[in-house]
């Protein structure tokens, strides 16, 4: 006869105690309010059009490149005015984020913003567009540049208030800072990038427009410029956007499949295929300008009126990307997404039910079954059961009902999952008039050391990297060099960043290991000798030379202690070596055999031999 008893072990008052389930598994599919959504569309749109607007008035359109002068004076006027209605626009829309972000109805404006985090920062968003538009109102290179200073604290604004502001994952409170700081920055340098490059598209496609009447060869050729000036603005906007994207990407996102079954992957789809629309557009018009150099001194009216429906075109691609941005900002990172509260948690679709099963696991009367389904009809009252059985130890189908805890929710307690390993946990939903809704899910018991979920840590070379990219990024603005000299100073930019990326883990690693916490006095050179004499001598001898009895007989000599060579090792290298071996060598672990506290006694010892060497020398 066969079969299985399960007992509950621990407080018998747990088993009375009232059933709390674990928070319901996030839908990855939800979609954000759409009121939410358009402020933080508007909000990026107003103030990357401000921005970028700014940043083609200072670095693309020189007065230096424009020999009429009454064309220069116009178009910086029009410029001016293009980014003082981008900077309206934006107080209208803090305005209207200050007062969504209210609790309640009740609450008061200066609650709000004196209230929270959240509040300050969207007040100084409010005024930081209102002392912009002020800048704006009349005309000079100094305020537009002062302009600029108070646009990008706007900017500053969006970062502290983005996914990239949740405190970071750290050992100490100050590292957690230092990563979430650093995290904020490469955000901010992303919205930098996005202004530099798609904000400055509408002011591009204002001056070709404001050319268009006036025609002549004069004004073709310096379309040309213009056109290839933004071109480098652009590439060091693009640099920048794909190595701090690339960061915000594999921080907030686990796996490749995230991209279609949770809303930030999907919103994040569009944006990058948008991305690759505008680069594709772009490095066509680049493409066609040179080919119409080549064929001609300057551009024909044709060709300006082609030049402007491509540049519209971007224009439009672009508002529709930023609107993809206020989806993914609006919606929860996908690694946030895939946090469930619960040791075990799974969304499957069955028919047009959409079934979820939570397990909570180490609850002292039994582990807490969870069961969520959405899409039901309104007019039955379902039952749910779950069966438990493990194939693979020959045990029997454990049956447990479940009882309904919350509207569209039922729980249960019990131990069904007493032995680690792959478990069948077999989801009942049946009710009378209406086929039974049914899954069998896989329920992995096996003790694991960490999430799937923990928290992106960027490595120290792949961050020296990023900077290194964002070097070259700045290397190819339009600031006056050639773009043969831009290229050369970005080259060596990226192979000094390779080489130090390279090298960083070694000096790292180093800088960062732990070190011997014991001095090599009497008493712990005669602890580390006796370990020494006990485990070390038969393959190192007495001497530390490598020597002892059973040298011969290993594949390869046993560590010569007395060597200059072994004196560049660290204590921390030993220390890894006695603990876990060293492999590819005969030395075995010692890690189940000897304490922390003997391992840093045997290495302060037979550092005495490579010192008792030298002195003998001597």
């Amino acid at each position: 006869m066969q079969g299985v008893v399960s007992f509950a072990v621990g407080d018998p008052a747990a088993a009375n105690a009232p059933l709390l389930l674990p928070p319901p598994p996030p839908d990855p599919l939800s979609t954000p309010a759409p009121v939410d959504v358009a402020l933080r569309w508007l909000t990026a749109l107003s103030l990357v059009l401000a921005v970028g607007s700014l940043i083609f008035s200072l670095t693309v359109w020189r007065s230096e490149l424009v020999p009429d002068a009454d064309v220069y004076e116009s178009l910086s006027d029009a410029l001016r005015r293009l980014a003082f209605g981008a900077a309206l626009a934006g107080i209208i829309v803090a305005g209207g984020t200050l007062l969504r972000a209210s609790p309640t109805a009740e609450s008061s404006l200066l609650f709000t913003i004196t209230g929270s985090r959240i509040g300050l920062v969207l007040m100084a968003r409010l005024l930081l567009a209102a002392a912009l538009a002020g800048l704006l109102r009349t005309a000079g290179t100094a305020r537009s540049r002062w302009a600029l200073l108070v646009g990008l604290g706007g900017l500053l604004t969006i970062s502290w208030l983005s996914h990239s502001a949740v405190p970071q994952t750290a050992s100490t409170s100050i590292q957690s800072g230092i990563a979430t700081a650093a995290s904020i920055a490469f955000d901010f340098v992303h919205l930098v990038a996005t202004a530099a490059w798609i904000g400055s598209l509408p002011a591009l496609m204002l001056v070709l427009l404001a050319l268009r009447k006036r025609g002549g060869k004069l004004h073709g050729a310096l379309v040309t410029l213009l056109v290839a000036r933004y071109s480098s603005l652009a590439t060091a906007a693009i640099i920048a956007l794909a190595a701090t994207g690339t960061i915000a990407a594999l921080r907030h996102i686990v796996g490749i499949g995230e991209l279609w079954t949770t809303t930030y992957g999907r919103a994040l789809s569009i944006k990058l295929l948008l991305f690759g629309a505008l680069l594709l557009i772009g490095g066509y018009n680049r493409w066609w300008l040179k080919t119409e150099s080549v064929t001609s001194s300057t551009l024909s009216r044709a060709g300006l009126r082609q030049l402007r429906v491509n540049v519209g075109l971007e224009v439009a691609l672009s508002v529709v990307l930023l609107l993809a941005v206020g989806v993914l900002t609006a919606s929860p990172p996908a690694r946030d997404a895939a946090q469930t509260g619960s040791d075990f948690a799974e969304t499957v679709a069955v028919r047009d039910v959409a079934l979820s099963l939570q397990v909570a696991r180490d609850d002292l009367a039994g582990d807490i079954f969870a069961v969520t389904a959405r899409g039901l009809p309104t007019d039955v009252q379902p039952e749910v059961v779950i069966r438990a059985s493990m194939p693979a130890h020959q045990m029997g189908e454990q049956e447990l009902e479940l009882r309904e805890v919350e509207p569209g929710r039922w729980g249960a307690r019990a131990p069904l999952l007493t032995m680690p390993g792959p478990w069948q946990v077999e989801t009942i939903v049946r009710a009378i008039g209406m086929n039974d809704v049914r899954h069998t899910f896989i329920v992995d018991t096996t003790p694991t050391s960490a999430p799937s979920t923990a928290a992106f840590t960027l490595p120290v070379w792949a961050l020296i990297l990023v900077l290194a990219f964002l070097g070259v990024a700045l290397c190819q603005l339009p600031l006056g060099n050639t773009w043969q000299h831009r290229f050369q100073l970005g080259s060596l930019v990226m192979l000094l960043g390779a080489f130090m990326a390279a090298v960083s883990p070694y000096y790292f690693t180093r800088a960062t290991e732990p070190s011997n916490p014991l001095s090599a006095t009497p008493e712990v050179l005669a602890a580390g000798q006796a370990v020494y004499q006990r485990s070390c001598v038969t393959c190192h001898g007495v001497g530390g030379k490598g020597d002892g009895p059973a040298a011969q007989s290993l594949p390869g000599l046993p560590a010569d202690f007395t060597q200059p060579h072994f004196a560049t090792h660290t204590d921390a290298e030993v220390y890894g070596w006695i603990k876990g071996g060293k492999p590819g060598t005969a030395m075995p672990a010692f890690g189940e055999q000897l304490s922390e506290e003997q391992i840093w006694q045997t290495i302060t010892y037979i550092r005495q031999f490579y010192l008792d060497a030298q002195q003998a020398a001597r």
